[in-house]
C-alpha cells in the first residue's frame, strides 16, 4: 500500500524485496525532489500577494474519457506546474487560523453571526494527482426586489434605489448586546443583573420559562464571578419560584461566605417564609449565624478593621432576632438574654466562655433586674476561692393580678384579645426554674438561649446592648422610624407623630392599641421600674471605660421620659418622681466621675423640663464655671441653648460672648448687667475663629471622634444661634458655607459626620422661621435637608405640612416612593391622608383606593414587614384575601394571627391552634376564658 494518493501500486518479484516496497514511490525520485525545491523558492521572489473570497470546491477530472496511462509513460512524464496563491504569511504554503471562536467556545454549537473566513493560500492540493484541480466557484447573489403595495395608512415613499430596513424587536437586540456584553466582559455584574431582569419583558406571560432561563444565566455569571455575593443572592431568589426545595442552595451560601451580612439576612428571611414555616427553625438559623459571625471576630487572620465590622454585623443580626422575639411572643427569653449579655459584657469584661455563664445563672446568684445583685465577678471570686455563704430567704411578693376578670358584655373574642393584650404586655421578666408559677412559658432555662451568647470587644458595642434594652422595654424617642426598630404596632406611630408636636390631622391614623396603652412613646410602669434597677446596678458597679456611657445612656432616657411627659395634662406627680429618679442615678454617676459635664447637662434638662427651671441655671451655673476645657464648655452651651433659646432668649446672648471670650462665665453670672458691646464683639470674633479653625481640622476629628455631636458641629451651632440672636442677616448663608464642609465627609460614609450633618440641618431649620415671607427659603432648606436623610421622620413631617398648604403637592409624593423605606412608604400614606382632609370624617377615609395602591407596592417591595401588612389590613377592613396573604408572607407575627382573630371571630380556635403549631408565644389558653365566662 502506498503512502500517498499519487502513488501506484507495483507487484513486488521478490518476498525478500516487500521491505524496501516504499523506496519504489514515485514522490521519492530525485527529479521530483528538485522541483519542489525549486517550487518553493520562488514563491517569496516571483508571486504577488492575492486574496480570494471563500467557495465552495469542486473536484473535476478533465481525463476521465480516456483511459489511464501505462507505467512507462508516467515515469517520462514532467514535474507538475503549480502557480498557487499565498497571503501574508509568505513562507508558508497553507495559513492555519489557530485563534478559536469565542461565540462558538461559548455555546459549543456554530453560532448564527458569520464565523471566522479561514483562506486558502494555493490552487492546488497536496496529494492529488494532476488531473484532479480544484475549481473555486463564486455564487451570485439575487437581489430582492421591492415590491409597492398599496398602504392601508401612511407611509413614507421608498424609492427604488433605497434599501428596506426590517423592524427588529428592541427586546432582541438588547439581548444580543448584553450577550455580547457578557462574553466580552464577564466581570460586568450589572450586564448580567439586566440581562436576567430583561427575560421578564422578553418571555411575557410564561413565568416558569422566564425563571429558567434567568436561573440559567445567573449560574454562568457565577461560573465567570465566583466569589459575587449579590449574583447568588439573586439566583435564589429566582429559583424558589422553581424549586420547593432549596435548603442544600442557601446552606451552601453561607458555607462559602461565613463573614457576608447580606448572605446571612437572606438566609434567616428564607426560614421565616413557606407554608412550612416554625419558629424554632428560624432560632436555629439565628443560633448558627451569631455563632459563626462570633467565632470569625477572634480568628488570626482578622485585621482590625475586618474584626469591628464583623462585630457590627453580629450586633444588627442580634437586633433582628430581638424584634423576632417580641414579634412572635417569646418576650421573656428575650429580657432574660439581654440581661445575661449585659451582664458579661457590660457589667464585666473577665468572662470569656458561655459554660461560666450557664454556671453563674444556675446556681442562683442574682442577676441584673434582681434585687442584692452582685453581678458575675463578685461570683467568681467567690466561685474560685470556696466556702460557705449565707442563703437568705427572701419574701416573695404577690403579683398585681388585673387580668382575671372578664367582661360579661363582651364575646369571647374580644376578651380572650383583652387578657393576651394584657399578660402580654405586663409579664416580661423571666422566672427561674425552681419558682412556681401557673405559666410554664414564663420559665426560661439556659439551654433556651445558650447559644445566642456572644462577648464583644469594643465599647461603643457593649454600650449598644444597653441601647438595645432601653429600646426593647418600650423607650422610643422621635426617631423611632429611621431604624424600624419593633414597628409592628401601627399605634406607635400614632404616638411618634403625638411626639413631634405634628400639626396635621392624624385621626386617620388612630389604631387599636389596647387598653393598657399609655398614648406616649414610654414604657409602662413595671418597665420603667425595671429600666430604673438595672441602671442603677450597671453605674454603681461597672469597668472604668463603659461607666461614662452608662451614665450618659440613662441621662438620655430621663430626658426623654420627661420631654414626653410635659407634653399631656395631669402628669404632674410623674414628672415629680421622674425628676428623683434622675437626681439619684445622676448622683451615682458622679460620684465616681464628678467632671462628667455630660450629666450635669442632662440633668440641667430634665430640671428644665419638670417644671423647675430656676434648679436648672444654677446647675448650668455651677457647671460652667466649674469647667475648664473648651470641649466640656461646648457641651454645657448646647444644652443651655435647648433649653433657654425659646423661653430666655436674652439671656444665651451673653453665655455664648462668654465662651467666644475665653471662657469667661464667673463674670457673666455674677454681673449680668455689665456685659458691654465690647465684649459681645470679642465673643463673636471669638466664636467665628474657632468655627474655622475647627472646619480645617474637621476631616481628622470626625474620624476620632464617636458617638456624640464633634467639637465642630457644636461651636457650628453656638455662633449660628449668636449671630440669630444679634439680629444678622447671615445666619443661613453661614450654615450652609460649613455644612458643605461636613456633607464631604458625610458622603465618604462616616457615621459622626451623619450625626453632625442631621443636628446641623435640624438648627438651620429652628432658626429659619416659617411665615409667609420665608416659606420658600424654609422649603427649600427642608428639601436640602431631605437630600441626605430621605428617611428621616423630622424633615419628612415637615414637608408634608408644607406641601398639604400648597397648590402643588407632587414634590412630597415624588420624594415618599413606597419601594424605598418602610419609613417612606408610612410618609407617603400620612401625607395622603393630609391631603384629603376635607373629604375625611373623623377617622373614616372616604376613597383609601389610593393608600391601598401605595400600601400594595410597599408590601411587594418590603415582604416581611408587620407594619404595613398591618396598615393594609386596617385600609382594606380586613380583607380575607389580604389576611392570607400577610400571614402567608409573615407566618411568625402574632399581632397579623390576633388581628385575623379581631376580623374573623369564628376561626378563634383555628387560628389559636396554628399558632400553637407554629410555636408562637400564648399565654391565655381559651379553655380558660370559656371557663370564667361560664362563671
Amino acid at each position: 500500500m502506498s503512502l500517498f494518493p499519487s502513488a501506484s501500486a507495483i507487484a513486488s518479484t521478490s518476498s525478500n524485496d516487500k521491505d524496501k516496497e516504499w523506496l519504489q514511490n514515485k514522490s521519492f525520485k530525485k527529479d521530483a525532489a528538485k522541483a519542489l525545491r525549486k517550487h518553493q523558492e520562488s514563491l517569496k521572489e516571483e508571486l504577488p500577494v492575492v486574496f480570494k473570497e471563500e467557495s465552495p470546491i469542486v473536484y473535476s477530472d478533465p481525463s476521465s474519457n480516456h483511459e489511464s496511462e501505462s507505467g512507462s509513460e508516467q515515469e517520462e512524464r514532467q514535474p507538475i506546474e503549480v502557480k498557487p496563491e499565498v497571503n501574508d504569511a509568505g513562507s508558508e504554503t497553507i495559513f492555519v487560523d489557530k485563534a478559536a471562536d469565542k461565540n462558538n467556545l461559548y455555546f459549543g454549537k456554530p453560532y448564527r453571526v458569520p464565523i471566522p473566513k479561514f483562506y486558502r493560500c494555493v490552487d492546488s492540493c497536496i496529494g492529488l494527482p494532476k488531473h484532479m484541480q480544484i475549481i473555486f466557484k463564486t455564487k451570485k447573489k439575487r437581489k430582492r426586489k421591492y415590491v409597492a403595495t398599496d398602504p392601508r395608512y401612511f407611509h413614507k415613499t421608498i424609492n427604488d434605489d433605497d434599501t428596506v430596513e426590517v423592524a427588529e424587536d428592541p427586546f432582541k437586540t438588547q439581548t444580543e448586546i448584553l450577550n455580547i456584553e457578557t462574553r466580552e466582559n464577564p466581570t460586568n455584574i450589572e450586564a448580567w443583573m439586566e440581562l436576567a431582569t430583561l427575560q421578564d419583558r422578553t418571555h411575557g406571560k410564561r413565568v416558569k420559562f422566564a425563571n429558567e432561563k434567568k436561573v440559567s444565566i445567573l449560574n454562568k455569571a457565577i461560573a465567570a464571578n465566583p466569589k459575587n455575593v449579590d449574583l447568588k443572592l439573586k439566583r435564589l431568589s429566582f429559583l424558589e419560584n422553581i424549586s420547593e426545595d432549596s435548603d442544600r442552595e442557601w446552606k451552601n451560601l453561607v458555607f462559602q461566605h461565613p463573614g457576608d451580612r447580606r448572605s446571612w439576612e437572606a438566609y434567616i428571611g428564607h426560614t421565616m417564609s413557606g407554608a412550612s414555616f416554625k419558629v424554632h427553625k428560624t432560632l436555629k438559623a439565628f443560633e448558627k449565624c451569631i455563632q459563626t459571625l462570633s467565632s470569625l471576630r477572634f480568628q488570626s487572620f482578622q485585621t482590625e478593621e475586618t474584626a469591628a465590622k464583623t462585630e457590627n454585623d453580629l450586633l444588627e443580626i442580634f437586633e433582628k432576632l430581638v424584634e423576632f422575639f417580641i414579634e412572635s411572643g417569646l418576650v421573656e427569653r428575650c429580657v432574660l438574654l439581654l440581661i445575661l449579655l449585659m451582664e458579661v459584657n457590660l457589667r464585666t469584661c473577665s468572662c470569656s466562655y458561655v459554660e461560666d455563664v450557664k454556671l453563674f445563672y444556675e446556681s442562683g446568684e442574682g442577676i441584673l433586674g434582681e434585687k442584692k445583685s452582685s453581678g458575675w465577678k463578685i461570683w467568681s471570686e467567690k466561685h474560685q476561692k470556696g466556702g460557705w455563704s449565707s442563703v437568705v430567704e427572701e419574701e416573695e411578693e404577690e403579683e398585681f393580678v388585673d387580668d382575671l376578670d372578664v367582661d360579661p358584655d363582651l364575646d369571647l373574642t374580644h376578651n380572650w384579645l383583652v387578657m393576651e393584650s394584657t399578660r402580654g404586655k405586663r409579664d416580661i421578666y423571666p422566672w427561674r426554674l425552681k419558682q412556681d408559677c401557673e405559666d410554664v412559658g414564663r420559665k426560661v432555662s439556659f439551654e433556651d438561649i445558650k447559644g445566642f451568647i456572644f462577648f464583644t470587644k469594643k465599647v461603643s458595642s457593649r454600650l449598644r446592648l444597653l441601647e438595645l434594652f432601653v429600646k426593647t422595654l418600650g423607650a422610643r424617642n422621635e426617631n423611632v422610624l429611621e431604624r424600624n426598630f419593633l414597628l409592628s404596632q401601627p399605634c406607635h406611630l400614632t404616638h411618634a407623630l403625638h411626639s413631634t408636636g405634628s400639626l396635621g390631622d392624624i385621626s386617620q391614623l388612630k389604631f387599636d392599641c389596647g387598653t393598657q396603652c399609655t398614648d406616649t412613646m414610654l414604657p409602662r410602669t413595671p418597665h420603667h421600674e425595671l429600666l430604673c434597677l438595672v441602671l442603677e446596678q450597671l453605674c454603681s458597679n461597672c469597668p472604668t471605660d463603659v461607666k461614662k456611657g452608662v451614665a450618659e445612656i440613662g441621662m438620655d432616657y430621663f430626658v426623654v421620659r420627661a420631654t414626653e411627659l410635659s407634653k399631656f395634662q395631669g402628669k404632674k406627680a410623674e414628672l415629680k418622681k421622674t425628676e428623683k429618679e434622675a437626681k439619684k442615678f445622676a448622683k451615682f454617676a458622679l460620684k465616681t466621675d464628678p467632671l462628667n459635664f455630660v450629666v450635669w447637662g442632662k440633668l440641667a434638662r430634665v430640671e428644665f423640663l419638670t417644671g423647675k427651671a430656676e434648679d436648672s441655671l444654677k446647675v448650668f451655673q455651677n457647671s460652667l464655671c466649674t469647667c475648664k476645657q473648651l470641649e466640656d464648655a461646648l457641651v454645657l452651651c448646647v444644652s443651655y441653648i435647648e433649653c433657654f433659646y425659646d423661653s430666655k432668649p436674652e439671656s444665651v446672648k451673653p453665655i455664648l460672648a462668654a465662651l467666644g471670650d475665653g471662657l469667661n462665665f464667673k463674670e457673666v453670672f455674677q454681673n449680668p448687667e455689665k456685659v458691654t458691646g465690647a465684649m459681645l464683639l470679642r465673643g463673636g470674633r471669638g466664636l467665628e475663629r474657632l468655627c474655622e479653625d475647627m472646619a480645617c481640622l474637621y476631616p481628622s476629628v470626625c474620624c476620632s471622634k464617636k458617638g456624640d455631636l464633634s467639637q465642630f458641629a457644636n461651636i457650628l451651632c453656638c455662633y449660628a444661634v449668636f449671630l440669630a440672636l444679634s439680629s444678622s442677616t447671615n445666619v443661613d448663608k453661614t450654615l450652609k458655607q460649613y455644612i458643605s464642609v461636613i456633607r464631604k465627609e458625610f458622603n465618604s460614609g462616616n457615621t459622626q459626620a451623619a450625626m453632625d450633618l442631621k443636628y446641623i440641618h435640624n438648627l438651620r431649620l429652628r432658626l429659619i422661621s416659617p411665615c409667609v415671607a420665608q416659606t420658600t427659603q424654609y422649603r427649600n432648606a427642608v428639601l436640602f435637608a431631605l437630600d441626605d436623610f430621605p428617611d428621616c421622620p423630622e424633615f419628612a413631617l415637615k414637608l408634608c405640612q408644607l406641601e398639604v398648604g400648597s397648590a402643588i403637592t407632587s414634590t412630597a409624593r415624588k420624594l415618599f416612593s413606597p419601594a424605598t423605606s418602610i419609613a417612606a412608604a408610612f410618609y407617603s400614606i400620612y401625607f395622603e391622608l393630609l391631603s384629603h382632609q376635607r373629604t375625611a370624617v373623623h377617622g373614616n377615609y372616604v376613597n383609601p383606593s389610593r393608600v391601598i395602591n401605595l400600601l400594595e407596592r410597599a408590601v411587594t417591595k418590603h415582604n416581611h414587614s408587620v407594619l404595613l401588612w398591618r396598615l393594609l389590613i386596617h385600609f382594606s377592613k380586613g380583607s380575607e384575601n389580604v389576611l392570607t396573604r400577610a400571614i402567608f408572607a409573615c407566618p411568625w407575627s402574632k399581632s397579623l394571627a390576633c388581628d385575623q382573630i379581631r376580623f374573623k371571630p369564628d376561626k378563634i380556635s383555628d387560628v389559636i391552634k396554628n399558632m400553637h403549631d407554629i410555636g408562637i408565644r400564648i399565654r391565655t389558653p381559651i379553655e380558660e376564658v370559656q371557663l370564667l365566662l361560664a362563671m
